[in-house]
């Protein structure tokens, strides 16, 4: 049976292609807490529209206070390039993420997928 968890909040901060993004988030399971003390977490990103695309894959995730299930998604400048942006300025395209937790003990838990807009860079 796969589980799933929950990701605070669903939709993610706007990102800027080709700046550098971090994000706090808060990992639940079944509405509570989730202590993933021990475990590994790893993001990927695909486009929304080519749900296939897997732009970022199997990236590493800070744990940040494993009892609580807070973690800190970093992308530097340069992956953040290789995300999708719109091609009209002050206009976003939505991108589609889940995390991934391998727990002590191998457990796979995959989240339920989140949004990230990204925009274009001003320069």
């Amino acid at each position: 049976m796969t589980e799933f968890i929950t990701l605070t909040p669903k939709t993610l901060p706007t990102l800027t292609k080709g700046d550098d993004y971090a994000v706090v988030a808060t990992i639940t399971k079944d509405g509570a807490t989730y202590d993933i003390t021990g475990a590994t977490v790893t993001c990927s990103i695909h486009d929304r529209a080519h749900p296939g695309s897997g732009l970022i894959n199997d990236h590493a995730v800070t744990i940040t206070t494993a009892a609580s299930g807070i973690v800190t998604l970093t992308l530097t400048d340069t992956e953040t390039l290789t995300l999708r942006a719109p091609f009209l300025r002050g206009r976003s395209r939505m991108h589609v993420a889940d995390f991934k937790v391998v727990e002590t003990g191998l457990a796979v838990v995959h989240s339920e997928p989140f949004l990230i807009p990204v925009r274009r860079g001003v320069t």
